[in-house]
């Protein structure tokens, strides 16, 4: 049984860092093979970041070019029509979950690219070519990141769903519903590598912000 994302953008995987999915045996596995495949395509494909639903670039008078969803893995989605020329740093949100090095290592690859840092910290997505970044901050591209990092919210959630009782019924239907589909056996590719950046962005003469402090 293949694991498929719509687009297999990095934000599909947003509510393993909230409800403990990954109590779950079955289901924590999973949720590392995604992240072995996104850091490995990427490497793969010579790509210096990873691809999640973001904004883009901005243009010559700071006006966001547009939005892009359709940013993730084509060979492993549902959707295959994509947008692959801009990446983002939140894309590694779900890699720092699993693996907090893997996840930091292509995190700072993208932030030490022209342009991808400002005084409110990392900033929104550079294309990958280097020719142009988004002069912009959001939600989604933040705390995101900040949530990785401190490895997600379901330490919080799973104490809460505990003492409303719902804990054991929350692991029973989800694990039910996971065997249904990959069975009970072992997962291949679960003693697979976790892939490394190999290239950086290219420095194209972009300017950088020229403070980074408030």
């Amino acid at each position: 049984m293949k694991f498929q994302g719509f687009w297999f953008s990095a934000h599909e995987n947003w509510v393993w860092m909230q409800l403990p999915y990954t109590d779950i045996p079955l289901l924590r596995n999973i949720y590392a093979n995604a992240e072995r495949a996104r850091t490995c395509n990427s490497k793969a494909t010579q790509n210096p970041g990873m691809f999640a639903s973001i904004n883009n670039s901005t243009d010559s008078n700071g006006q966001i070019i547009g939005y892009i969803s359709n940013a993730g893995i084509p060979q492993i989605a549902n959707q295959t029509i994509q947008e692959l020329d801009v990446i983002t740093p939140y894309s590694t949100m779900n890699t720092m979950i699993v693996n907090k090095t893997i996840g930091l290592a292509w995190w700072h690859n993208m932030v030490v690219a022209k342009r991808m840092q400002n005084i409110y910290g990392s900033s929104e997505s550079t294309r990958i070519d280097g020719t142009a970044t988004s002069a912009f901050v959001s939600w989604d591209s933040k705390v995101t990141t900040i949530n990785g990092i401190l490895g997600g919210v379901t330490s919080l959630v799973r104490e809460k769903m505990k003492s409303d009782d719902v804990y054991n019924t929350f692991i029973a239907v989800a694990e039910g519903e996971y065997e249904r589909v990959f069975g009970k056996v072992a997962l291949k590719g679960t003693d697979a590598p976790f892939c490394l950046p190999e290239i950086t962005v290219p420095n194209t003469g972009l300017l950088d912000y020229t403070t980074c402090s408030m």
